[in-house]
């Protein structure tokens, strides 16, 4: 598997965050993310996993979108694509992927489970796509 090159793509699909790469030969990899991650920004947590459960907008309610993560998320992809610095692998299975500007994404597992998928890493360079689960057995 070939190291990213530029993040061009930010998604979320419940509180599932999806975040796609390419590689110096234009190849997709997503990172599909169900455990609990944040972004720091020149040092500060500058949103994290449990701003998908805090408004933006009290008035809103339950309007799709209207979440402090949401609207990082707008943010940051007006600013797409950004290359990558360097992707670290922690002890436990934790990713750390340093980009532009400093802005840094860290993915943390949060479980004992064995059996519980926390990411799955989809390389789309292999036929079919190669699919990398963390916490498989």
């Amino acid at each position: 598997m070939k190291k990213p090159k530029t993040l061009f793509s930010i998604h979320r699909s419940g509180y599932m965050l999806r975040l796609d790469f390419k590689d110096d030969k234009q190849n997709i990899q997503s990172l599909h993310i169900q455990s609990h991650w944040r972004f720091i920004k020149q040092g500060e947590i500058f949103v994290g996993s449990f701003d998908f459960s805090r408004l933006f907008d009290e008035d809103k309610k339950d309007k799709w979108g209207n979440t402090l993560a949401d609207i990082f998320l707008q943010e940051l992809e007006s600013s797409l694509p950004l290359n990558v610095s360097s992707i670290k692998l922690g002890v436990f299975g934790d990713i750390q992927i340093v980009l532009d500007d400093k802005l840094v994404f860290e993915c943390f597992i949060d479980t004992s489970s064995k059996t519980l998928e926390c990411y799955r890493w989809i390389d789309a360079s292999f036929n079919p796509p190669k699919h990398i689960v963390f916490n498989e057995e």
